[in-house]
Parts: C-alpha cells; sequence; structure tokens
C-alpha cells in the first residue's frame, strides 16, 4: 500500500514516461493512494493512473487519484480508506472500501463534510473493484474440478479444500468464463462444494477461477469440446425501431423505448452436432407492458454450424412500462425452437432466453427564462425578474437524463399563492436520450400584488402517450442571488478549469464561453453543474476565449451572467524557492507578472525603494519607479532593502533618513552617523 501526498500537472512528481519506462516493479504489485491534482485524468488524455495500472511489467494492481483539482482533506481521507479496508473483516474488496470512505467524507461536518462533496466525485479509482485484499498471509487451496465442458446445457462439480488436508473451504466464490461472458458462478458449501449450471454456446477455452479471502487464488483452463447434440442460440439481436415506418414506430435510436412499436429480427446459431429441420421459431414474454404481434416465424433448415435469421418479430412496448416512472428494465424473452409436428407431436429443439433493455425518458428541468419586457403577452419593468403586480412569460427548458426517448412533450402550470395562470401549456415536442430542449411557447403567469419571493407554482410533464414524465410542487420563480466569480487554469493547455466559489441559494450553475467579447455566448454545460467548477476540453489554445456563469435555482431560473474571464494574458505565478507556473493572474497564490516564465525560474524579483520598502517587480518596472532591483529570483520576504533611520549630528541633532548613504554620504563633513 503507497499513500502519495505531493504535486502533479506543472510540478510533476513522476512523469508518465518515467512510470511506463524506469521504473522497475518485480513482484511488489501495490495499491496507490494519491492526492496529486489530476493523475488520474483517465477521461482527458493518458494519465498517470493509467500508466501504474496498464504497465505490462508489475506496476500497480489499483491506482486512487484525482480526475481534477486535488485536496486538502487529502489525509482524512486516505486514513478513513485504509481504515475502511481493514479495520472490518467483512469489508474485503477494494470497491467496497472505497465506496466507504467515500460515503463517510460527505457525512461529516464541515470543513470535511459537505464542503467537500464534490471533490469525492474527482477521486477515482482504477482498477477491479471486486478484487479482494489479503489482510494476512494467503494460504493456498486444493481445488478438484473436470477438466472439460461440453457445448450445451450442463453441471460443473468443484471442490475445494486447505491445501494440505482434507479440510473443506466454505465460503470459496468459483467462477467460470469465457470471452470475456461469466457462464456461472456459485460459493461452496459447509462440505466445500459448488455445482455450477451453465450453458456453453461455442466450442473453446473457458476458465475456472476459484477465490476465498485470505487465499492464493486459484485458475484452470477448461477445454470446451463440441457436442452430438442439437444447440441452438440466439446470437444476436437487431431492434428496428424507425419513426413512421409501420409496422415499427420510434425514435430510430435502435433502442427498444416505453411506448415504441419495434421489429425484433433475431440471428439463431446452431453450434451442436445435430440438423434443426424445418424449425418454427416462437417468441414469448411474461412481461406485463410487453405484447407481441408476430411471435411465430418459419426460419427452415438449420444446419450444423450456421447462423439464420428469425424475424422481424413486431413488439409493442407499453409507455407506462416499466411502472416505476423513473427506471430502466431488463424484459425477458423466450425463444423457443420447433421442428413439423408429426406421428410423435411436436419435437422440441431447445430454448433460450435473453433480456432487452426497455428504455425510458427521465425528465429534469434544466433552466428556465422569465420574459416582462412586453414581448409574449408579458407586462413588467423589463429585468427579467419575477416582482409583484407583474404578467411574466416563462419559458423553461427541460433535459431528459434517462436512457429513452421523450415525445411530444408537454408542460402544464398548475396555479400557486399570489400566482394566476393565464397560459398554462407549453410544447417542447421530442426529447431526445441526454439532449434539452427549450419550450417553443412559453407559461403566462400574473403576478398578484401581494406577490413574494416565497410564493411558488406547481409544474407537471407530459409525453405523447399521456404518462407524467415530470411533476414539482413547488415551482419558485426566485433568481439565484449572485452570479459565480470566475477564475481559470490550463490542465493541460488544451483544456481549460473554470472554478468558483459556491454561491448561496444556487442549486447549479451555467458556463458559457464566447471568441468575441460582445457575444453571442454559447451555453457549454447540457446540465446545471452541479459543483464549483468545471472542466472544458474543447479549447483552442490559439483562440482567446471569453467565459461566463450564471447561478441556477432549483426551478432552474438563472441570475444575470457574471464578470467575463479571459483566457489571457498568461503571465509568470512565483512562489518562494523561485518556482513558476504560467497561470491567469486570479489563478495566482504568489506574486503575479505581466510576463511568462523564464527557463531559470521566475523572471521578477525584489525593489528597493527609497523608504525602505520593498515591491516583487519586473527589472524594467522597477528602474521606471527609480528602485534598486535585486536580480531575479529574488524574494521580498525577508525584506532586503537598507531601511530608514536616524541620521545624528555631532551638535546633537537628529533627523529620519530613508538609507545610511543618504546620512552618512550627503553629511560627510559633518561625521554623521545613522542609527
Amino acid at each position: 500500500m503507497i499513500g502519495m501526498a505531493s504535486h502533479c500537472g506543472d510540478l510533476d512528481w513522476l512523469t508518465i514516461a518515467e512510470v511506463k519506462n524506469n521504473l522497475s516493479y518485480g513482484d511488489k504489485q501495490s495499491v496507490i493512494y494519491s492526492n496529486s491534482c489530476s493523475s488520474n485524468s483517465f477521461n482527458y488524455n493518458d494519465c498517470i493512473g493509467e500508466a501504474f495500472v496498464n504497465h505490462d511489467d508489475g506496476g500497480a494492481l489499483a491506482y486512487i487519484g484525482n480526475t481534477h483539482k486535488g485536496s486538502g482533506a487529502y489525509i482524512v481521507k486516505a486514513e478513513l480508506f485504509f481504515e475502511s479496508l481493514f479495520d472490518d473483516d467483512d469489508r474485503l474488496s477494494l470497491g467496497a472500501a472505497f465506496s466507504e470512505a467515500q460515503r463517510l467524507i460527505v457525512s461529516f461536518p464541515p470543513p470535511w463534510g459537505q464542503s467537500d462533496a464534490y471533490s469525492c466525485k474527482l477521486l477515482n479509482m482504477l482498477g477491479d473493484p471486486t478484487m479482494n485484499v489479503w489482510k494476512h498471509e494467503p494460504q493456498t487451496m486444493s481445488v478438484e474440478h473436470p477438466t472439460n465442458l461440453t457445448v450445451g446445457d450442463q453441471s460443473f462439480a468443484v471442490t475445494i479444500t486447505t491445501s494440505g488436508s482434507t479440510i473443506p473451504l466454505a465460503g470459496a466464490h468459483a467462477c467460470i468464463c469465457m470471452s470475456d461472458m461469466i457462464l456461472a458462478t456459485e460459493t461452496t458449501d459447509v462440505n466445500g462444494t459448488a455445482t455450477l449450471y451453465l450453458t456453453c454456446d461455442e466450442t473453446g477455452t473457458a476458465t475456472l477461477t476459484v477465490t476465498a479471502p485470505d487465499y492464493l487464488p486459484y485458475q484452470a483452463e477448461l477445454t470446451v469440446n463440441p457436442s452430438s447434440e442439437l444447440h441452438l442460440y440466439v446470437s444476436q439481436i437487431e431492434i428496428d425501431d424507425t419513426p413512421g415506418q409501420p409496422p415499427t414506430d420510434g425514435n430510430g435510436d435502435g433502442l427498444l423505448d416505453a411506448g415504441e412499436t419495434a421489429g425484433l429480427t433475431l440471428s439463431i446459431t446452431n453450434s451442436g452436432g445435430a440438423t434443426a429441420s424445418e424449425c418454427t421459431a416462437i417468441l414469448a414474454s411474461t412481461e406485463n407492458g410487453v405484447t407481441i404481434h408476430s411471435g411465430t416465424i418459419s426460419v427452415g433448415d438449420i444446419a450444423t454450424g450456421t447462423t439464420v435469421s428469425a424475424g422481424p418479430f413486431v413488439i409493442d412496448v407499453d409507455a407506462a412500462f416499466p411502472t416505476e416512472p423513473e427506471d430502466d428494465i431488463l424484459a425477458g424473452f423466450t425463444l423457443v425452437l420447433n421442428g413439423p409436428e408429426g406421428p410423435g407431436g411436436i419435437p422440441h429443439y431447445g430454448a433460450d432466453e435473453f433480456n432487452i433493455m426497455v428504455c425510458k425518458p427521465r425528465l429534469i428541468i434544466n433552466n428556465g427564462t422569465i420574459i416582462d419586457d412586453g414581448t409574449g403577452n408579458s407586462n413588467g419593468d423589463g429585468d427579467g425578474v419575477a416582482e409583484a403586480g407583474e404578467i411574466v412569460a416563462v419559458y423553461w427548458e427541460l433535459a431528459n437524463v434517462g436512457l429513452g426517448g421523450a415525445r411530444g412533450v408537454y408542460a402544464v402550470a398548475l396555479e400557486g399563492t399570489n400566482i394566476s395562470v393565464l397560459d398554462s401549456s407549453s410544447t417542447f415536442g421530442n426529447i431526445e436520450t441526454q439532449n434539452a430542449i427549450v419550450a417553443v411557447d412559453s407559461i403566462l403567469l400574473e403576478l398578484s400584488l401581494e406577490y413574494t419571493e416565497t410564493d411558488y407554482l406547481g409544474l407537471e410533464v407530459y409525453d405523447a402517450y399521456g404518462q407524467l414524465r415530470y411533476q414539482d410542487a413547488e415551482i419558485y420563480l426566485t433568481l439565484p442571488t449572485d452570479p459565480p466569480c470566475l477564475c481559470g487554469t490550463f490542465e493541460p493547455a488544451d483544456i481549460f478549469y473554470l472554478y468558483w466559489d459556491p454561491v448561496p441559494g444556487a442549486a447549479g450553475y451555467h458556463v458559457y464561453r464566447s471568441a468575441n467579447p460582445s457575444g453571442p455566448f454559447e451555453r457549454r454545460t447540457v446540465l446545471p453543474q452541479a459543483g464549483s467548477s468545471f472542466f472544458h476540453d474543447e479549447h483552442d489554445p490559439a483562440t482567446t476565449y471569453y467565459y461566463v456563469a450564471t447561478s441556477v435555482s432549483d426551478s432552474g431560473i438563472e441570475s444575470p451572467p457574471s464578470s467575463q474571464l479571459i483566457t489571457e494574458p498568461l503571465g509568470a505565478c512565483c512562489i518562494p524557492g523561485n518556482l513558476c507556473t504560467d497561470t491567469l493572474e486570479c489563478a495566482c497564490d504568489g506574486n503575479w507578472y505581466n510576463s511568462l516564465c523564464l527557463p531559470s525560474g521566475c523572471p521578477g524579483g525584489a525593489c528597493c525603494h527609497g523608504d525602505g520598502s520593498c515591491t516583487m517587480e519586473l527589472e524594467n518596472e522597477c528602474l521606471d519607479s527609480f528602485g534598486i532591483w535585486q536580480g531575479q529570483g529574488t524574494d521580498c520576504n525577508p525584506n532586503p532593502c537598507p531601511q530608514a533611520g536616524a541620521c545624528c549630528h555631532p551638535d546633537g541633532t537628529c533627523e529620519i533618513k530613508p538609507n545610511e548613504n543618504q546620512c552618512t554620504l550627503f553629511n560627510y563633513a559633518s561625521s554623521a552617523e545613522f542609527v
């Protein structure tokens, strides 16, 4: 276990190239926990975390680090992770320990609680979350099992004992997988035995893996042999949901959505040793809300080693399926394969069960704009703020964060205290998954003279099937208090990281960008940003950009835009020790200069003035102010400048001089003394 507290990025503690090429690992694979900024930025580029975990010769078993900025709560988080892993004998896996540590840090009171919740989202783990960790010296196990499997359905028995004894090992986990697909898993009983029931669809090689807490894992290859028996299975599923093309009617995304009529085409493969003659495919489902219209199709002969196509089967999915409003669900289907009826009845060739994800839309309020300038039948002072006595037109924006498309969406406003609804309906049309759309028309509201910011109305959103897709009984028209104050850094040059202090009362933030200070500004956030930062990877380093941001309320109402953040000029940010990084001025925690860093470090230095004061300046700036420059990389702490003092004359008189030279050189004849 390695804990790393250091910098990353401009002050790399280790480079990706060094991890890949220069480190020698031997057999000491580790779990690394680091607070370094961006060392785990797998979402943008190659990163140090990936270099450790993907190393061909050793490296790390897991890497826990930040995708973006690091956090000062590193020690607290690291302690919680290691305590969660080692203090609980029932918590065996890395993923369980990491998840528990994240839960605990968010539940703490400030400063390490809710204020640090967003930084927990930036901390991610690369590696297998199900991997168990040895908490004691690992033992070995003995595993007895067959060495072969056969194409088709079968059972597979495993017996596990402690190595060198006949003591059964209960609670061991046995798994058989093939071609990255898990075929069966089972846990051994008190007798150390486990029976796995599985189906092999193809010949080849499968892998048996057995694990147990504080035991070395066991792994063996199993040969899957051909079968002389018939074996049919569904090898591919194609969904046709083309809109307005009978018999199909959907959104054309190739997924099965609630409310769609789709054509289902199945590929049926015979990997057995016998031919299925005159085969008939029958599709069935026991799911309430799934109706199969064309469920029986003749597919002819299916010879061994061949694949035939069956379909399309026409399927209707009820708009209310599944019953839980926001849940997608795996709908179960069974394909029965029969032969022609003969004297002995209808021969049954087999059946294959499979699942298809049925996707539902999930709509949320994403944004809201208030119009009170006389357009859209509104009547107010034009400041975009809902105020007593005004008639306001509200254009809401809805986002679909579900997996299924939403069709024919419209919203209905419900009257609230001191809010009368003059025009209650607003139309959105179709909202595909991961998209946001502004209403075509507004909802018109009249605010009474008694209206206050604590008054609210209700809003319900429906789709073309009459399904309620969103509901909120308390929609406030109140503006967030303030826009955020932006700052930003480049991490690396083609990624711009914006950040700001949280705004009280804001539920989220929208970020806008333009290449022109006068706009137009394009919104870069699809959904309101929950945290107080935003990474923008669509950034051309050769272009000057202008960013603004808004605060967003729970009801989607936006604040006015913030002041513009300009991505230039970059300047040298210097900290003690002659360390230098090129940043924007707002991002500098040291002394910032309107000049880039030099190869030798900071371009600025201490400048001494006549009154003994010291400022950090570039050489030309210091000379222009008649100061004495102390050299590149020098610092004002401690102050290197001559200080003012008393200039005492032989006659007993005394005066203040800015430095010794001013006293002794100009009073040489009188032998003045500088104190």
